[in-house]
């Protein structure tokens, strides 16, 4: 804890000593999320959790290509899983240091180069198979036709109450949900991606390989599990106001699985609103396919069980629409396959939410969720309220 202490002091005194060179640009955002949740209302759960985000970035010279940003959240939760009985109420407190990070930009003409060292947050094409932070290192170049990026980094010194990482069953990681700081499971994730702008007729085009590698770490070891995840992904314009994107990733973790996933979305010219028509396919055991399984845990459904990614064809229609200035409704509708060993009805599911921002700092929102299982046991109905206060 002393050492803890003196780094954060040291840290601390190094950002006074410059400050009076450079500008600080500093801010933060408190946090409020209220949750009612039921499995066929018997029993009624509850949640909250309430948290505070605090973010610095300090520039090292006056053309700001080099710079230390950090972010950091506190954050408490407090969980009844049954309102009927009280005593069995959670507590947890949360820390995280989410971003400290070292950054430096070459330009070269045109071109540009970001090279950064740290803690960062990391996202595949998708968006579903991983999205966290790790403590490594990262490069992207951007020549205006051509956008590359390479990083590598390691998970095992992250906190695990901010991301949980799927792992195997011969894994020895430890989740302990009560702690305040978890370490998370260690793999060493390395990345990178090429994308063209523009490459034809207003397409983009995008590929990128992924490879986690399990490694031991302060809390417990991965070692033998190894995957690997190469996407291919085109987006761009079909007519005017009507968009597409497409992705479809291979994944190798004991056999070859896939996830495939299409959007269209129309934007017509009143309200500032949207419409969109999406599937998304994770294989199961299908034929030479095996089950899908990604890094990061997401939630793919609104069930009670919180299903992966994995065996499951979900489809649907959404919609967006800003009648006023400030207010943003939405509305969605889902129908759910079952495709772990076959294709069968899994359920349909829907979701509205406004969001009301009352002054540029102050956010507002209310999202209410209800998923309609074949069985009793997915059956899942949810009201959140969040509210948002930045400075």
């Amino acid at each position: 804890m002393k050492m803890i202490q003196k780094t954060f002091c040291a840290f601390a005194l190094a950002l006074c000593t410059v400050a009076s060179a450079f500008a600080i640009d500093f801010g933060g955002t408190f946090n409020n999320g209220t949750r009612l949740y039921t499995n066929d209302f018997s029993p009624m759960s509850f949640s909250q959790q309430d948290g505070i985000t605090a973010w610095v970035r300090q520039p090292f010279n006056n053309s700001i290509n080099l710079y230390l940003a950090a972010e950091g959240t506190a954050l408490f939760r407090y969980s009844v899983p049954d309102m009927n009985k009280f005593n069995s109420s959670t507590f947890v407190w949360c820390l995280d240091l989410s971003l400290l990070k070292a950054g430096f930009r070459f330009d070269f003409g045109e071109n540009q180069l970001r090279v950064s060292a740290g803690r960062f947050f990391v996202s595949d094409v998708t968006g579903l198979i991983v999205g966290q932070n790790l403590d490594g290192a990262q490069a992207v170049f951007d020549a205006g036709f051509l956008q590359a990026e390479v990083y590598a980094g390691y998970s095992g010194l992250t906190n695990s109450q901010f991301a949980t990482i799927l792992n195997s069953s011969s894994s020895t990681y430890r989740n302990r949900s009560s702690y305040l700081y978890n370490f998370n499971s260690p793999y060493v994730v390395t990345g990178g991606s090429v994308r063209f702008p523009y490459l034809f007729a207003n397409q983009t085009l995008t590929a990128e390989v992924l490879f986690a590698i399990g490694t031991a770490g302060p809390n417990g070891s991965n070692a033998g599990d190894n995957r690997i995840y190469a996407t291919a992904g085109l987006n761009g314009p079909i007519v005017k106001d009507l968009f597409y994107t497409f992705s479809t990733t291979l994944g190798i973790d004991n056999g070859v699985s896939n996830l495939t996933d299409l959007s269209v979305t129309y934007y017509p010219p009143f309200l500032s609103s949207s419409a969109t028509f999406s599937a998304v396919y994770a294989s199961g055991d299908n034929g030479f396919m095996k089950p899908f399984r990604g890094f990061t845990s997401m939630q793919s459904t609104y069930a009670y069980s919180v299903p992966e990614y994995t065996g499951l064809l979900k489809m649907g229609v959404s919609g967006t629409i800003k009648p006023l200035q400030g207010l943003l409704a939405g509305v969605g509708f889902d129908v759910v396959m079952d495709c772990a060993s076959g294709f069968a009805y899994s359920g349909v599911q829907w979701n509205a939410n406004v969001q009301y921002r009352l002054f540029t700092d102050v956010v507002f929102g209310l999202d209410v969720s209800q998923y309609w299982g074949a069985s009793e046991k997915q059956n899942s109905t949810s009201f959140k309220l969040n509210a948002a206060i930045s400075f």
